[in-house]
């Protein structure tokens, strides 16, 4: 009776499923550490730009 209930519950999508939660923090790897820094140095002659840039990407995805 247990299994049945069981399998009723999977086909009405009751239980959660059984797959391993992957989280990955972007902002901590490598290639984003690579990005920023060449970002930040081309925008270093260019203050205003490098002001508009930094407030957007620490914004978010905000509008």
């Amino acid at each position: 009776m247990h299994r049945l209930l069981e399998l009723e519950a999977r086909l009405l999508g009751e239980l959660a499923h059984e797959r391993p939660q992957v989280q990955v923090n972007v902002l901590a790897s490598p290639e984003w550490l690579t990005i920023r820094t060449r970002l930040l140095e081309a925008l270093r002659p260019y203050p205003e730009a490098a002001h508009a840039a930094a407030k957007v990407l620490l914004d978010g995805h905000r509008d």
